[in-house]
């Protein structure tokens, strides 16, 4: 043996055996905010198809989120954002309104309606309050905003160093209110650390969230009392910047087959598919609409 390969020989052995379970690369995931707007532009469609070929329409979104960070406590590891919408526009297509044109929902009322939040450094929700709420003109609109909102867009991040192939869980139910009814997205989210993706920015932590559960609630259309039920399967994937500390991308794939039951009437199927892709919009930020101040003194 030579007098290299002895030497390093001793190198290598004088090096601590890393465990088989112990991670080659470990990571600490925050959010990193600073007093300053993050921008979303997002965009998202919503597809029924109901079974025997009865309708297929989609329901398409396109607006621009805004995260507008207003304290940050670094003692507490916690800050303050207002969340609202600076543009919003939501059609109908051609096929659900059998008309030759897509319809266009009025739903620029929302624009600015605002909700202020309180989150931990890990994206786990301290406090809610809401400034102006959110009222959708339309059913479609009602029943879509609970994918269009991205209410899932800052994930719970682990605490603690983790390394390639971590996971961990959260059960959660997400309630929205709708015209004359209610519905419930009762999930449990799976969140793995994939690995990480070499950006022109920089470093981003791509993260899975593939979630199982069940979409249930009930509503009254054209003064019946309608049902639905169906299981939730799907996934989310966040990259999050690890230099900057926010999420650059969020991508949505979700297939939820529901039954619809009405008293007295035979059930109807259908397969609803939630596509949504949003992004961190890194150009707008100093051109963001103010949110409306707070009414309550």
């Amino acid at each position: 043996m030579s007098l290299l390969s002895t030497a390093q020989a001793q190198k290598h052995a004088s090096q601590p055996k890393r465990k088989k379970s112990e991670p080659e690369e470990a990571f600490t995931l925050r959010y990193k905010p600073q007093l300053v707007t993050w921008l979303y532009d997002a965009k998202t469609t919503v597809i029924h198809d109901f079974e025997h070929g009865l309708k297929v329409f989609p329901i398409v979104c396109n607006g621009q989120l805004a995260f507008r960070n207003t304290r940050i406590d670094l003692n507490h590891e916690n800050w303050t954002f207002e969340r609202y919408f600076t543009k919003l526009n939501i059609t109908l297509s051609k096929q659900q309104v059998l008309k030759d044109r897509d319809s266009v929902l009025p739903e620029r009322g929302v624009i600015n309606r605002s909700t202020r939040l309180t989150y931990d450094l890990t994206g786990h929700e301290l406090d809610r309050h809401e400034i102006d709420t959110i009222r959708f003109t339309s059913d479609e609109a009602q029943f879509a905003f609970f994918f269009i909102q991205p209410p899932r867009l800052l994930i719970p991040l682990p605490k603690g160093k983790i390394g390639y192939g971590s996971v961990w869980r959260e059960a959660k139910i997400d309630t929205l209110t709708i015209k004359d009814g209610e519905c419930y997205y009762n999930a449990i989210h799976n969140y793995t650390f994939e690995k990480l993706v070499d950006t022109l920015g920089g470093m981003t932590a791509m993260i899975v969230d593939r979630q199982t559960g069940v979409l249930t609630g009930s509503q009254m259309a054209a003064n019946l009392h309608v049902n639905f039920k169906g299981p939730i399967a799907g996934e989310d994937t966040t990259y999050l910047d690890l230099l900057s500390g926010r999420v650059v991308l969020q991508v949505k794939h979700l297939k939820i087959p529901i039954t619809d039951e009405v008293p007295n009437m035979p059930s109807i199927s259908e397969d609803m598919e939630v596509r949504s892709v949003i992004t961190y919009d890194r150009m707008n930020a100093s051109n963001t609409a103010p949110a409306p101040p707070d009414p309550v003194k």
